[in-house]
């Protein structure tokens, strides 16, 4: 036996099946417990093993040792000193796949195999990042054609014009564009949804901002009344803040401390306001804090108002 110089086992470069394999993602452990080294990947064509497999930068790489017991282990042995054979290729077992943007390249037209384990390394005539890299994945084949593709529109937004993944046309009726757009239309189209995706975001982000500062209202108007100690301000607003807004106002109301109830609001009319001093209100954040939960819970409609006043849009109530 003798052993062959280092050789590059796979790494993270985009192949020909348009995905590519995370080195960092690939577990190598239960390989190194079994190093088989097979030919062209077929299972019972044994030929040797591998020795030093290791992860070297981006690189995962090892040592081939021919066993010469067949013919075939030392054809290949000699067609490797001779140069006719110089590669390797990985057979993985895929655990996950990603479309995330951060671990695509221009030009993928598959989801990212970001974790994975090596369970055999074959000697190839076509190198281990072209046609000859072999997946499994629950206990299937991976070829080439059962490999998912990236979703339509990920693809076109990447802009990888030899790569598309649909024709024109569909992508124009799953924009809800006519057929005959063009795909500068189709384009403008997709940047119109990111940004009012976008817009969506930073209302919904100001919306919860809001309910937040509520919350922190409710329970310093709780502890002025006496109904909470000052002690357990910190962990009831992190409990509220973690429960969400609803779930808060929920668990808040329900509190009974020290025999005191909450002011409600039709006592504060009784006491002086007119009935139409909420009307005066023109949004959400002219309503002093005290009386706020109280309007929110025998005005809902008011609230309402007073709510898209202030954000522009409906609140989400789930009582």
């Amino acid at each position: 036996m003798a052993q062959c110089k280092k050789v590059r086992i796979s790494n993270s470069i985009l192949n020909q099946h348009g995905t590519r394999i995370l080195t960092e993602g690939v577990d190598l452990e239960q390989y190194k417990k079994n190093p088989v080294l097979l030919y062209m990947h077929e299972r019972g064509q044994v030929i040797g093993y591998m020795q030093n497999v290791a992860k070297e930068g981006d690189d995962i790489v090892g040592e081939m040792v021919f066993d010469e017991v067949t013919e075939l282990s030392q054809r290949c042995k000699k067609q490797y000193e001779a140069g006719s054979l110089r590669m390797v290729s990985a057979g993985l077992i895929v655990r996950e796949m990603s479309e995330d943007p951060s671990v695509l390249l221009q030009g993928q037209t598959r989801p990212t195999i970001t974790r994975s384990r090596l369970y055999e390394v074959s000697v190839v005539d076509i190198g281990a990042n072209d046609d000859s890299l072999v997946l499994r994945m629950d206990g299937r084949d991976m070829s080439a054609d059962n490999l998912p593709m990236l979703s339509s529109l990920q693809t076109q937004t990447d802009n990888t014009p030899n790569n598309k993944n649909m024709e024109l046309k569909e992508l124009n009726k799953t924009l809800g564009l006519q057929e005959g757009a063009t795909e500068e239309q189709a384009m403008n189209r997709l940047n119109e949804l990111k940004a009012t995706e976008a817009q969506l975001v930073q209302m919904r982000q100001q919306q919860q901002e809001a309910e937040m500062r509520m919350i922190g209202d409710m329970v310093d108007q709780m502890i002025a009344n006496g109904l909470v100690d000052t002690g357990r301000k910190d962990d009831l607003l992190k409990a509220c803040k973690a429960a969400g807004y609803e779930a808060a106002h929920q668990m808040l109301s329900a509190m009974k401390v020290k025999n005191q109830q909450v002011v409600r609001l039709s006592s504060i009319i009784q006491a002086g306001h007119s009935a139409g001093a909420a009307q005066e209100w023109k949004k959400l954040s002219d309503v002093p804090a005290s009386e706020l939960m109280a309007l929110r819970a025998e005005n809902r409609p008011e609230y309402e108002r007073l709510y898209q006043a202030e954000y522009g849009m409906k609140p989400e109530i789930n009582d």
